[in-house]
Order: structure tokens, then C-alpha cells, then sequence
């Protein structure tokens, strides 16, 4: 399998919940392909991110989509971070300077909640996730063309 279809598979996995499939892919990803697939996953997430903010991304509409997401996952382990959930969903909309503050494996950690959370949340994303993971493969290639 080449490496696109890899990452698009092993975020497919990680939409739809299947945790041993997701966990299974990501070991075949070799470390020198690991900063391609953090940014299609990145991709990923800054599209559903924007799409479910569309209407509002104030300050205290991405706190209380924290503040529920929290609340319903309030037994994981280990516990979720709020500070550093509302900072992952700013830098979407420009506040890059959250990246610095959040260690790299808890920004792909809330990448892959957000994203299972945003397409389990939405019929219509969960019907269209073919299409966007492709929209958000086209991203990843255009980030990393620039």
C-alpha cells in the first residue's frame, strides 16, 4: 500500500471509531513518513474543524463545544485537556502561537478525538467521508507544496 493510501485508510479508521484497525495502520507508518501524515491529519482536522464552526467560531463557541466535548469523555484516560482542546481548535482559525504550548502527541491526540467526535456527531459528514478525506489529502498536498 502506498503511503497516501495508508494515511487516508488509517484516518478513515480513526473517523469511524475502529481503534485496533487506526492503531494497526499507524505502526506500518514509517518515521520518515510520520511528518506527511501529521499533516494530512492536521488537514483533516482544520476541514471539519472550520466546517462545524462555520457559523460561529467565537471564543465562546469553541469553549462550550470544549466544555461538552469534555463533559461526554469526562472518564478518559488519560483525562482530557481543555486548555489545550481550545488551543488546537484556535490555531484553525489563526492563533498558531497554541502550537508551541501543546506537545506533539497531545495535538494528535485531540486531532483524533475532534475528528471521530465532528464525524460521528454528523450524519452528513459520516455519508460524505470519502470526499472529505480526499478534500482534506488535496490540503495536505497543498501545504506541503508551499
Amino acid at each position: 500500500m502506498d503511503k497516501i493510501a495508508l494515511f487516508r485508510d488509517t484516518i478513515k479508521a480513526v473517523a469511524t471509531g475502529d481503534v485496533d484497525e487506526a492503531l494497526r495502520l499507524e505502526e506500518q507508518i514509517t518515521d520518515d513518513d510520520r511528518e506527511l501524515y501529521h499533516l494530512h491529519v492536521t488537514a483533516m482536522f482544520a476541514a471539519l474543524v472550520q466546517h462545524r464552526f462555520e457559523k460561529d467560531s467565537t471564543h465562546t463557541a469553541i469553549v462550550d463545544f470544549v466544555n461538552g466535548l469534555t463533559s461526554r469523555y469526562s472518564g478518559a484516560t488519560p483525562p482530557l485537556r481543555p486548555l489545550m482542546m481550545e488551543g488546537m481548535l484556535r490555531v484553525v482559525f489563526g492563533e498558531e502561537h497554541f502550537l508551541a504550548e501543546i506537545p506533539l502527541a497531545e495535538q494528535l491526540r485531540i486531532q483524533f478525538l475532534i475528528i471521530r467526535f465532528l464525524i460521528q456527531d454528523s450524519d452528513n459528514l459520516a455519508d460524505q467521508l470519502e470526499e472529505t478525506i480526499t478534500a482534506a489529502q488535496e490540503l495536505a498536498a497543498h501545504w506541503a507544496r508551499s
